[in-house]
């Protein structure tokens, strides 16, 4: 991206660019849209079949994350940065003259790079690089990672359309992507902050500590489990290539480290670094998240969460991932794929507590289950608050997010056993015809790590009967009230924890505690 465009040479003094590689903390979605025989949804490839992070689904993030940098509010920022286009009816004025500056289309000053995979060598896959390579860790990204979904209904089965699966990117995947933001020359449209290098400064740094924030997530289902990164690295050079015509007499900002020919010595591709980019540290943004965390989560006995794939021994199995790991393999390579390991996905937990969340807050209301819909009772809207809504054809014309954010958790220690199950005839007492089936569970182990975190700033508008179902759920699947996973009925599932909250989470709770009490 950088080094090849000409036609802005002394235009923009100020050239921040910045290589940034990233890894998947869990199983990432960035959807295709297209329709699949095999999958209801997949992941976007690149030319070698691998998964590609769109430029646009980077950009939209960056965008979503705007804070404020010296006064100026996120909604004046992002024309400055992500660029505008006049709404309808704001191209003339009422004249049919000329709309003015004020309306005119901004181009976007942030241009973003596809991402790219890493593979066993951590290095990017090019997108010209003729056949590719195959090692672990690329025909893992091109296979993928398979969940199976369903939503299950107030009545314990599956609800009409709620059954789907999808292909994910997997855990540990790594991506390197270019981020280049000018700045120094004011547009026709925009005020004379722009000429400000301070600001841009500012503005800059702004966009790459985003990235680090734990709220910000990539693709969809992010408060499902998916969609979890870190920031691995981060080089960046910030170019000084000033023109008189635009600058005048202004000097070099101190915090520029290259000229015009080193930008225009970068090529195209990520498999080597520019020798003028250098380190860069990123400090992550304050986050309105608070934490509930589950502690010494224990199962009481047999245990599992389905969607693992039928054995020759056991008809039904748990669900397993293999991931990518790095800097401590057994081979020659920085990455390597690790066996299939216990998956615990984030959708288990939320959709349990959901159902008994909704549960207590119908307890609370006396709004008890009858056999005409229960689509408007007041629980419904307190529901929504908490986990969002969808926008569908009989239901809301909007969709909104959930406030909750959970995630895949995966183990590494735990025992497994085996049941074998038949149903037997009530007439003959013998077994009946192809109902001889036998089950593989977890047993022991503990589950670190588990937490659910809270946007509390959105969280603000959630009204005390849904704070207090929420504690309730809670305490139901602390004290192994609440099952979670497969095979609930028939034992397995029962857990205990302890429940630990952050200051700021106990601060929304706290005017609640007494009311749950008398609950």
């Amino acid at each position: 991206m950088t080094g090849q465009d000409n036609t802005l040479m002394g235009i923009d003094p100020v050239r921040f660019v910045a290589r940034v590689t990233i890894e998947c903390q869990t199983a990432v979605l960035v959807a295709d849209g297209s329709e699949r025989k095999a999958h209801d949804q997949g992941f976007v490839r690149d030319v070698h079949g691998l998964p590609m992070i769109p430029g646009t689904s980077i950009a939209g993030l960056l965008s979503h994350a705007m804070t404020s940098v010296s006064d100026l509010e996120p909604d004046v920022l992002r024309p400055i940065a992500f660029g505008s286009t006049p709404v309808s009816g704001e191209m003339q004025t009422e004249d049919g003259g000329d709309p003015g500056a004020s309306t005119r289309s901004m181009a976007s000053r942030l241009r973003v790079s596809d991402g790219y995979f890493h593979d066993a060598s951590d290095r990017p896959v090019d997108q010209d690089l003729g056949e590719l390579e195959e090692d672990e860790v690329t025909r893992l990204g091109r296979q993928g990672s398979h969940r199976d979904r369903v939503r299950i209904n107030a009545r314990g089965t599956a609800d009409s359309r709620g059954k789907f699966d999808a292909l994910l990117c997997p855990k540990g995947a790594r991506f390197t992507f270019e981020l280049e933001f000018v700045w120094g020359s004011p547009g026709e449209a925009e005020d004379e902050a722009t000429r400000d290098p301070d600001i841009g400064k500012k503005i800059w740094d702004m966009l790459l500590s985003n990235l680090a924030g734990r709220q910000t997530r990539l693709g969809q289902s992010v408060r499902s489990g998916y969609g979890a990164f870190r920031v691995v690295q981060v080089q960046e050079a910030i170019h000084w290539m000033p023109s008189n015509d635009v600058w005048g007499t202004i000097s070099r900002p101190g915090y520029c480290n290259a000229k015009l020919c080193d930008y225009l010595a970068v090529t195209g591709s990520f498999r080597t670094k520019p020798a003028h980019f250098a380190p860069s540290e990123i400090v992550a943004k304050d986050s309105t998240l608070g934490t509930i965390q589950l502690v010494d989560m224990c199962p009481e006995d047999t245990w599992y969460f389905g969607g693992g794939d039928p054995t020759e021994d056991e008809d039904i199995t748990p669900v397993s991932e293999a991931v990518i790991l790095w800097n401590a393999p057994p081979t020659n390579q920085p990455g390597y794929v690790s066996e299939a390991i216990c998956l615990v996905p984030a959708s288990g937990i939320k959709g349990a507590l959901r159902h008994r969340i909704l549960w207590h807050l119908r307890r609370r209301n006396d709004c008890w289950m009858e056999l005409e819909s229960t689509e408007n009772d007041p629980a419904n809207a307190v529901l929504k608050e908490m986990f969002g809504e969808v926008k569908n054809d009989a239901g809301s014309e909007t969709a909104r997010p959930g406030v909750l954010f959970f995630d895949d958790l995966y183990l590494d220690s735990h025992s497994d056993v085996s049941f074998t199950h038949n149903v037997l005839d009530r007439f003959t007492s013998g077994v009946r015809a192809g109902l001889l089936f036998s089950e593989k569970t977890r047993i022991g182990g503990q589950l670190d790590g588990v937490k659910i975190e809270i946007d509390l700033a959105k969280a603000a508008r959630i009204d005390p009967h849904g704070r207090a179902a929420l504690m309730l759920a809670l305490d139901d699947l602390c004290a192994g009230r609440l099952s979670l996973g497969g095979g609930v009925g028939r034992g397995h599932g029962a857990f205990s924890a302890s429940l630990s909250l952050d200051a700021q989470v106990q601060d929304w709770f706290e005017n609640k505690r007494q009311d749950q009490v008398h609950g």
